[in-house]
């Protein structure tokens, strides 16, 4: 399950498309245990619960010895119901006893 937060949103009806100002997204793991918060600048999630990130989008990995702590990007792309993840530019990687800088990455939520 997850939960969104923001600090206001708009909701357009004809595309069905949601607009998060300064979004901070929740995934939990099991429905009780926060596993993941993800912050951007701003998001849209559309009908299909397809959630994209924009602008200083952090992910942090909050379950004690993940394989790494944070993702920071400039776009991140979340489908929700299967939690699919991606980013097509520039990511880097922070982790217990790395950093490293990709072109691109994706995985799953519920894998990592």
């Amino acid at each position: 399950s997850y939960i969104i937060r923001s600090n206001n949103l708009d909701y357009y009806a004809k595309s069905g498309e949601t607009i998060f100002n300064s979004p901070t997204l929740m995934v939990y793991r099991e429905g009780s245990v926060v596993e993941w918060k993800v912050t951007a600048t701003r998001a849209v999630l559309d009908e299909d619960q397809v959630l994209t990130l924009y602008d200083k989008v952090l992910m942090q990995n909050l379950l004690p010895g993940a394989s790494f702590d944070t993702m920071a990007t400039d776009k991140l792309v979340i489908n929700l119901t299967n939690r699919d993840f991606k980013a097509d530019q520039q990511v880097m990687l922070v982790g217990p006893q790395f950093e490293t800088t990709g072109g691109a990455m994706q995985g799953n939520l519920k894998q990592h």
